[in-house]
């Protein structure tokens, strides 16, 4: 991990060792020993997939980049940002992590706002999605301000949303870039923009009560 967080690790052990509970957290992978020499090849080979998968498509996306291509066609525009989609989607479920772990950082916040931004700029470049576009600047210029120190405790649940919504759009990427479930941003934007205003009320400390619930996009 010193070296690189990119490399993927495996922990293979003993099934008599009880020991491992704080290693495992940190691997992507762990396999209890003596192992079916094809169920390691098969966990290998999906491990290292994902990533060559992230590297061809990334490939792809530089030539079509390269080669001028228009993002006027709306398939084309999926093929263009599917690469970058899915690394924003990657990191963005990281900083749902974090957060969910209790994480509650400026950093952290920060490093929300740069990526929410990357998801912003991606949508202005299809007037297809531009209107969504709106919203994702909405809520990066809120948490561009925000300030922690300033956030009551009884107030603090709203970074469960907040972390909601980073998984939401992550999920929402996935979809419309990658496995290319639909192609409208609407079905979308309208739960994004409540979803925002209620974790906004609860920041600060307004009743949620006559908003109705939440309205996750992958519940």
């Amino acid at each position: 991990r010193e070296y690189s967080d990119s490399i993927e690790i495996i922990l293979l052990y003993n099934k008599e060792i009880n020991d491992i509970f704080n290693i495992i957290s940190k691997v992507e992978i762990s396999l209890v020993y003596p192992i079916d020499e094809n169920l390691l090849y098969k966990k290998l080979f999906a491990i290292l997939s994902i990533d060559y998968t992230l590297k061809a498509i990334a490939r792809r996306e530089i030539v079509l980049s390269q080669n001028g291509t228009s993002v006027d066609m709306l398939d084309e525009f999926f093929d263009l940002y599917e690469g970058s989609s899915l690394f924003i989607s990657k990191e963005l479920m990281d900083i749902s992590k974090s957060l969910n772990n209790g994480e509650l950082s400026k950093i952290l916040i920060d490093s929300a706002v740069v990526i929410l931004q990357e998801v912003s700029d991606i949508f202005t470049k299809s007037e297809a999605t531009a209107s969504i576009a709106v919203v994702f600047n909405e809520l990066i210029l809120y948490l561009s301000k925000l300030k922690l120190e300033d956030i009551p405790p009884q107030n603090l649940q709203a970074f469960d949303y907040l972390s909601n919504i980073l998984q939401d759009v992550s999920i929402y990427l996935l979809d419309m870039f990658v496995d290319r479930v639909f192609k409208d941003v609407y079905i979308f934007e309208h739960s994004l923009q409540s979803n925002i205003d209620f974790m906004k009320n609860t920041f600060d400390g307004i009743d949620n009560s006559s908003d109705g619930d939440l309205e996750f996009f992958d519940d």
